[in-house]
């Protein structure tokens, strides 16, 4: 059991990445590994919060059409997913039909998953149930620890 609430937010930022990297798994989210690798559980006192990449919401609600023509950053994104999934699709064509239509995801058409995925959903619901059982543990034993302390000092 933990010590501390700052121990137990520390373990639910790892129960938080380990789902997330079963999310990715489950989807086959997991091309380059900079997404997942973004995702850093930060513990500040009695808050935890996770960081990562600007992009991550994408793998839940998928990516809306650009209004204009980027600046270049999709396409580079594109071009290293291809790579990384070793594909033989033309980046630009990819790239071209994203900026005008969106991804696959937000546009409801990608047959592994209906929109809004459970990609972050489901390792934030996980994390926090793991924190509030945590939490009780702890503190009903600080409660029944002291109890027990003043019921021994009374009768003695």
């Amino acid at each position: 059991m933990a010590n501390s609430i700052q121990e137990i937010l520390e373990l639910g930022g790892d129960v938080f990445k380990s789902e997330i990297s079963k999310q990715f798994d489950k989807y086959n989210l997991n091309a380059t590994g900079k997404t997942l690798n973004s995702i850093d559980p930060i513990v500040s006192g009695n808050l935890l919060t996770v960081q990562g990449s600007d992009y991550i919401q994408v793998l839940q609600d998928g990516r809306r059409p650009t209004s204009n023509n980027g600046n270049g950053e999709l396409l580079a994104a594109i071009k290293e997913w291809i790579a990384a999934k070793g594909l033989s699709l033309n980046p630009y064509a990819v790239t071209k039909k994203i900026h005008k239509e969106g991804t696959r995801l937000y546009r409801g058409d990608d047959p592994r998953f209906k929109k809004p995925t459970d990609v972050l959903s489901e390792p934030s619901k996980k994390t926090i149930t793991f924190i509030e059982k945590e939490s009780t543990a702890f503190y009903t034993l600080k409660v029944t620890t002291t109890f027990v302390n003043v019921l021994n000092k009374t009768l003695v």
